[in-house]
């Protein structure tokens, strides 16, 4: 294996057994890895430190990442404290890093990439690409190489490049991804700035529209195993044949619903019907409308009642996060994942949508964090975004003319109901605003002689 691919796939690699933040600092000297290659004290270190970002523990790793530097590293050792910056974000660190690495890895490979990565992060591009196209002359079968340069053409604007590169139009499928998270990472938010703002509606309005003649009529616990096997089926089909199945489905469904509202899970299977017509009975090649909307938000009440009724569950918090999103209400939609999270840890499209919320939010190094876990354990999630981008390009190329600038705009939160709001003691009528002044304590509230006492009787008129 070529020491370049060992060490770019192994950048977010997991602890060997014997490892971790439990041993004492005797541990920390050189031995063996399961391999027989002898690890320094910086790159046992930066091992940690991988762990570290992995659980989202920013502050330890970088504190772990300063005394692998400390420890007095060399060749690959800095590359992986290079990598470990990038993903915290410290560009300066990052790049003492790497050209500490220079003298030692000039004619490695991965040296060129792990720099042509630090140079898309900051969008120097031109720089960006001669770091590249080093690594492609050293290594031209590095599987990372033409994942980055997909990667380059995706910042540079050249979309449709590089979908040629990523699902040839000629063959159809995604081509054979690199394993190497760092690149991973990257590739996935470079792809979600083009699609996610182009999926979320560009307002809120909505537009009912009119319930189908002739509903399907049945027993209640008939229509509703029909509407659900139907609903399983259309999600077997391919992309453009779903709609009309899941639109029988939501039929038979809504039926049921209506003749037994309180069956257990019956508002959730509505739900899912609504939300799955939402997707994807509407025109694909482009955004959605005011329909959407209105299922979206109908699909929302569904699932916050099979909450109520039947109890909370990840899967229902997961519908429940996704309708957030689709209405722009992302701080709702990355709590909510939070809380499926909570209850199912490896819940891969609940990390992906709490990545996607994030994003949206412009927390990017936070977002590509939950992104990639997700495609990590999923590929397939990846794949199918790249399909779903090469799709809705080939089909609309003008809409993605001018790149949607992040954070994207936010639906505020909804007001709270009337009995829950708090009084403003100024609109009170027994009591006065309170004094400016700063002498008197106003955790106390106000002092006896400027209380108004309200007369017994209402004065004559």
């Amino acid at each position: 294996m070529h020491p370049a691919s060992r060490l770019f796939g192994s950048c977010l690699r997991p602890n060997p057994p014997g490892r971790g933040p439990g041993r004492g600092a005797e541990s920390l000297g050189p031995r063996p890895d399961p391999g027989g290659i002898v690890l320094s004290t910086a790159r046992r270190l930066t091992d940690r430190a991988f762990s570290r970002l992995r659980e989202h523990n920013w502050d330890e790793a970088r504190n772990l990442l300063a005394r692998a530097e400390a420890a007095g590293p060399r060749g690959s050792a800095w590359l992986q404290i290079a990598m470990g910056q990038m993903e915290l974000g410290d560009t300066p660190a990052a790049r003492r890093a790497l050209s500490a690495a220079e003298a030692d890895l000039v004619s490695n490979p991965a040296l060129h990439l792990f720099r042509a990565l630090l140079c898309c992060d900051l969008g120097e591009w031109e720089l960006a690409r001669k770091d590249w196209w080093a690594a492609r002359n050293l290594s031209p079968a590095n599987q990372a190489v033409p994942t980055v340069q997909a990667l380059l053409y995706l910042g540079e604007g050249r979309l449709e490049e590089a979908l040629n590169l990523l699902c040839p139009e000629d063959i159809g499928k995604v081509f054979d991804l690199t394993v190497s998270p760092p690149v991973l990472g990257r590739l996935v938010v470079a792809l979600e700035k083009r699609l996610l703002p182009l999926e979320l509606p560009e307002s809120l309005e909505t537009e009912v529209s009119p319930p189908e003649p002739g509903p399907p009529v049945g027993a209640a616990w008939l229509l509703m195993r029909r509407g659900r096997k139907r609903l399983e089926a259309a999600w077997a089909l391919p992309v453009e044949e779903r709609a009309p199945m899941m639109r029988l489905a939501l039929a038979e469904i809504r039926a049921a619903h209506e003749q037994d509202p309180k069956a257990f899970r019956a508002s959730y299977h509505l739900g899912e019907a609504l939300l799955s017509v939402a997707e994807y009975d509407r025109d694909r090649d482009q955004r959605p409308g005011p329909r959407t909307v209105a299922l979206v938000k109908q699909a929302q009440e569904c699932f916050e009642e099979s909450r109520r009724s039947d109890g909370t569950n990840p899967y229902v918090l997961h519908y429940l996060a996704r309708c957030a999103l689709l209405l722009r209400r992302f701080e709702l939609a990355q709590e909510l994942w939070r809380e499926a999270l909570d209850g199912f840890e490896k819940f891969p499209e609940a990390h992906y949508g709490l990545g996607q919320s994030l994003l949206a939010r412009g927390r990017e190094r936070e977002g590509r964090a939950f992104l990639l876990s997700a495609i990590l354990s999923d590929l397939h999630l990846l794949r199918d975004r790249i399909r779903e981008l090469a799709r809705f390009f080939r089909a609309c190329p003008e809409l993605f003319a001018e790149p949607a600038s992040f954070p994207l705009w936010e639906a505020p939160a909804d007001p709270l109901p009337e009995a829950e709001k708090t009084a403003d003691p100024s609109e009170d009528p027994v009591m006065p605003p309170q004094s400016s002044d700063r002498g008197e304590d106003l955790a106390a509230g106000p002092r006896p002689e400027k209380l108004q006492s309200l007369p017994e009787s209402p004065p004559d008129s």
